[in-house]
């Protein structure tokens, strides 16, 4: 069975944080807060482009990919604002 390269980039990222000497609570909460991010902005831009589109059937694999071109074609990167502004929410909703 081959590896993915975002499967060997995620193992690399856990052993970072398995090995880093930091409790294991702030660890799972690291953790948390990257996975309501990455599920923040999927569900906003997927339900924002299948409104543009009329498609309510384009699936979260395709939003992830519009969502890597356009923030490839961008100097500045189409979501760095976009996720300041949610982690700016999320920390606020502590």
């Amino acid at each position: 069975m081959a590896i993915t390269p975002e499967e060997k980039l995620m193992y690399h990222v856990m052993k970072a944080i398995y090995d880093c000497g930091i409790p294991i609570s702030f660890k799972g909460s690291m953790v948390l807060k990257a996975c309501l991010l990455e599920a923040i902005r999927l569900y906003i831009t997927g339900t924002k482009f299948r409104n543009i589109t009329g498609d309510p059937e384009l699936t979260d694999v395709q939003v992830l990919i519009i969502t890597e071109l356009l923030d490839e074609m961008s100097p500045k990167g189409v979501l760095k604002e976009f996720n300041s502004e949610i982690r700016k929410s999320l920390k606020a909703a502590k």
